[in-house]
């Protein structure tokens, strides 16, 4: 995904806050410190235990957004930002297919509580196999409605669609704000448990969810699968971006993921890949049209197109480091500094020599121009060489 590109242009993640609604967070790991919200909570009613002693679920899905660059174990997507916990598992999961299980209402309850807090980003690396209700749909809109972006882990059964809540990003509602998110390997194949795009292809793309190194204790760090690793992967993609980009909504930014995520399978959006495989390094590219505001508050549509050059007779002023460094503004109104130097070499001097006008024949005419005044043309047609005219203008 090339989180390194974000973090040599400085973005970490610092002042983003991305709430994890999962089975807890273990809050004495070092690969946690500083970086665990203190309004992280457990919604189940009398249990009030949002900090749990292991590295569960949600602290691995944390740790692969938030793990401290400590020069120990792993580094998280966006180490700087702020995990807020929302502990959301029920107690008595009964489900001997997966560690931990969540009840709707228990959900709706989660959502409340990130957007009662301002939470942009909301990560929910969970899902099953059907539409969760109409008060979680109601508590959805309500997250969506915020300025909030969800996103939600497809599911780990190898299905031809996503299970739900992340097959919600392709209801008209929730559409732009609901991301669902695959899993893929380090050769950018789609991992063979990952559920595919099918038809939430327009709202689905690709992350890493095979051999994730994420919850790192004492000398140990856990080496994991899934596409629960895969949606942290994005949430803190959404961070840099937030971080980097501080004009830039939660939406607007799972946008610019969507419209840069790097093509695979199918050309175009298709049913295995959707959208594409997470790609940070043309996240942080500019993206359409670009454009250099100018000081009357007006703006020009800036061009660079491969085989643009300048005169020779500037020289290398434009290669010079110093020389026409300018910003200019994306399709997402995120601003770049560039230097135009490097868009336009210097065009390649070429010698020129004029025609013999031996043994030419000439002729004259006057013309006259509004004003009052005339131009004079003469042609010079050299007589022994055909099509070899030359044209002399005098005022």
């Amino acid at each position: 995904m090339k989180a390194q590109v974000a973090w040599q242009a400085g973005a970490t993640g610092s002042g983003v806050t991305v709430a994890v609604v999962d089975s807890g967070i273990a809050n004495t790991l070092p690969e946690l410190e500083g970086r665990i919200s203190s309004a992280s909570t457990d919604v189940i009613a009398g249990r009030n235990t949002p900090y749990v002693a292991s590295s569960s679920h949600g602290t691995r899905v944390s740790g692969v957004i938030a793990s401290n660059f400590n020069g120990f174990g792993t580094i998280g997507v966006a180490y700087e930002s702020t995990i807020l916990s929302i502990r959301t598992d029920i107690s008595d999961c009964t489900d001997k297919n997966t560690d931990v299980c969540f009840s709707s209402s228990d959900l709706v309850r989660a959502l409340d509580y990130a957007v009662a807090n301002g939470v942009k980003i909301i990560n929910m690396s969970l899902g099953g196999d059907g539409r969760l209700g109409s008060a979680f749909e109601a508590a959805l809109l309500r997250a969506v409605n915020s300025g909030a972006v969800i996103v939600a882990s497809s599911g780990n059964d190898g299905n031809a669609n996503p299970g739900w809540p992340a097959r919600y990003a392709i209801d008209p509602r929730f559409a732009g704000s609901v991301i669902a998110v695959g899993s893929h390997g380090a050769t950018d194949v789609m991992s063979s448990f990952s559920n595919r795009a099918g038809d939430t292809a327009a709202g689905y793309i690709s992350a890493p969810g095979e051999d994730v190194i994420t919850g790192c204790e004492g000398t140990s760090c856990w080496r994991v699968n899934g596409t629960s690793f895969s949606a942290p992967h994005v949430s803190g993609a959404l961070a840099l971006l937030m971080d980097a980009f501080p004009n830039l909504t939660a939406r607007a930014a799972l946008a610019i993921l969507v419209d840069t995520a790097r093509d695979a399978g199918d050309p175009g959006t298709d049913i295995v890949y959707g959208r594409g495989l997470l790609d940070m390094a043309g996240a942080f590219r500019p993206v359409g049209t670009t454009s250099t505001p100018m000081a009357d508050g007006s703006s020009i549509v800036t061009i660079s197109e491969p085989g643009s050059f300048v005169g020779a007779a500037f020289g290398d002023a434009f290669l010079r480091q110093s020389a026409l460094n300018t910003v200019l503004y994306d399709a997402y109104d995120r601003m770049f500094a560039v230097q135009l130097g490097g868009a336009y070499p210097t065009a390649p001097s070429r010698s020129y020599q004029a025609a013999p006008f031996e043994q030419s024949t000439t002729a004259t005419t006057t013309l006259a121009l509004p004003g009052g005044g005339r131009l004079n043309l003469i042609a010079a047609q050299p007589s022994p060489t055909p099509g070899r005219a030359r044209v002399v203008v005098a005022v």
